[in-house]
């Protein structure tokens, strides 16, 4: 190496006033093995840049420079291409001169060939892998997203805006898939009915009227279980519905959440107040509650007769 650095001062003295492509060709390569041996990559970067002439494609020696660029460089793709090309060359070499030194180098060319090969196909699968990785992770994520918003979506959908209750319809959806009650147990539903809705509305004005509903809900809310379904049936009237009770304990029950509404007590300023007064039907079956419109129907007649015999 020393002596190619002392060499090459004098060759490039030499090839420059000649301005011949050929010399020109060979300085660019003793530079570029300089530029080998020192591992300097810019210098082999901008050396494999001016793409070398062919007057060393046949010098299997050039190739062997080329081959370590790239393999410096890691570019696996383009060295396997540049092992392709020395092998070539050799192969051509051998046919001409029989030489069978010549027969090891193709035998050692293979087995880095096929290294690189495996190198490739490696990397390969690799990129397959994470990106199918990648596209089930987003997959995931997009159904993820998907069933929350639309478990939200049903959620709102089920949900009376103001009192923070099941609407009628889940009530009546969740009502009707309730079971067959236990051996002397019952499934009871209360439709209770605000009398004094209207006035109670008058009284506190259209503005507090929301609160209003939100304070009557939280009294529900108070004497209820988590295992009740309790909801708004109408806009003076809440349904409750008990599952699996004794029928004693489940008149009981709903007796308690009445005087519970009775309790609760609205103020519109110092000398206007008034409480919740509400009429009560209830159904009781040992059955599984089947045509909840005809029960609700029997339920909203129950509290009109009340009504007429006030």
């Amino acid at each position: 190496i020393q002596q190619l650095k002392l060499v090459l001062t004098d060759l490039e003295a030499y090839a420059e006033p000649l301005n011949n492509p050929f010399f020109n060709s060979i300085v660019a390569w003793y530079k570029a093995t300089l530029c080998v041996v020192d591992v300097d990559i810019e210098c082999i970067q901008n050396y494999l840049e001016k793409k070398p002439v062919d007057y060393f494609q046949l010098n299997q020696y050039f190739h062997v420079m080329v081959l370590r660029m790239h393999i410096l460089l890691n570019d696996q793709e383009t060295a396997l291409q540049a092992l392709e090309q020395y092998e070539k060359v050799v192969l051509k070499r051998y046919y001409k001169a029989q030489d069978g030194a010549a027969i090891l180098s193709i035998s050692n060319l293979y087995r880095q060939i096929e290294q690189l090969e495996a190198q490739v196909k490696q990397q390969r699968m690799a990129k397959q892998q994470l990106l199918y990785g990648s596209l089930i992770t987003l997959l995931l994520a997009v159904l993820l997203i998907t069933v929350f918003v639309y478990r939200k979506f049903r959620m709102q959908q089920e949900i009376d805006p103001q009192t923070q209750l099941l609407n009628a319809k889940a009530t009546m959806n969740r009502i009707t898939k309730l079971p067959v009650p236990d051996r002397e147990k019952v499934n009871a539903v209360a439709l209770f009915d605000l009398v004094n809705f209207k006035s109670l509305n008058q009284l506190l004005g259209a503005t507090n009227s929301d609160q209003m509903l939100e304070q009557i809900a939280k009294s529900f809310v108070k004497v209820t279980r988590g295992t009740d379904i309790l909801g708004r049936f109408a806009p003076e009237q809440f349904v409750l519905c008990l599952h699996n009770i004794e029928e004693g304990n489940a008149r009981q029950f709903f007796q308690r959440v009445q005087s519970q509404l009775h309790n609760t007590e609205f103020t519109a300023d110092t000398h206007n107040s008034a409480s919740v007064e509400s009429k009560m039907s209830i159904f009781i079956t040992t059955e599984k509650c089947t045509d909840l419109e005809a029960i609700f129907d029997d339920l909203v007649l129950s509290l009109n007769i009340q009504t007429a015999h006030v």
